[in-house]
């Protein structure tokens, strides 16, 4: 429901600059996989405040590519943020184990003495 088949909507920012991260994007993905098909894509807006030292910024002309100093650390923090935000919110179905509306089935119980039913 708010996915798209474009990439419209989705944006990173480190430290209020924009960037674009296609490793951080697989992590967003990865996270929403049970949701939707491969061909959508979620509308996503995320926020990395971090210390000024631990990026660098000087990867691309235009400023919007940024290395950080762990990155594999950063993307499963992402993904695994993500999956449970949606779970949070609900957006991941889940089973519900309410035991109100589960039948009343007897415990055995072995000291009791059972018959065997009569055809």
């Amino acid at each position: 429901q708010f996915a798209r088949k474009g990439r419209a909507n989705q944006f990173f920012f480190v430290n209020n600059r924009y960037i674009r991260h296609p490793f951080f994007h697989k992590a967003v993905m990865t996270a929403y996989e049970p949701l939707i098909s491969a061909t959508e894509n979620p509308n996503y807006f995320i926020y990395f405040e971090v210390e000024p030292d631990t990026i660098d910024v000087n990867i691309h002309p235009t400023k919007t590519e940024v290395k950080f100093e762990n990155e594999r650390a950063l993307w499963q923090i992402l993904m695994v943020t993500v999956k449970e935000s949606l779970g949070k919110f609900n957006a991941i179905p889940s089973i519900d184990f309410d035991t109100a509306d589960a039948p009343d089935i007897p415990i055995f119980d072995p000291s009791k003495s059972t018959s065997m039913p009569k055809v």
